[in-house]
């Protein structure tokens, strides 16, 4: 196991035979449940970190007070959409955050909880 200091920060490793990027994400709980139990299998965010297909992503969940709750789920990053790059959305209305949006299609890996180590 690799003990990861600051949990905002992505390792590379290899796994399979290639590259994997993971990066490690705060997910508010009711979108953490939704992703994790397999009835929401995207999410949308804020690509400042440069997401790519085959990349996967250890979501954290957390609380505004308390923090961390040790509930976590690793899933692969199976398809990427840049939001600017959709047919019939209104981009202007999202550029205004900054950076790029993008949908990200996942699927489960693993679930873990009560473990704030990055394997």
């Amino acid at each position: 196991m690799v003990r990861c200091r600051y949990p905002h920060r992505t390792r590379t490793a290899l796994r399979g035979g290639g590259r994997v990027t993971t990066h490690r994400l705060k997910t508010w709980p009711d979108f953490y449940g939704a992703i994790c139990d397999g009835s929401k299998p995207f999410e949308v965010r804020l690509d400042d970190r440069g997401i790519k297909v085959g990349d996967w992503l250890q979501l954290e969940e957390f609380r505004l007070i308390g923090g961390y709750t040790g509930r976590r789920c690793v899933l692969a990053v199976t398809y990427r959409l840049a939001l600017k790059e959709a047919p019939g959305i209104p981009y202007d209305a999202l550029d205004a955050a900054g950076g790029e949006w993008v949908v990200l299609g996942l699927r489960m890996v693993r679930s873990e909880e009560h473990t704030s180590e990055l394997q």
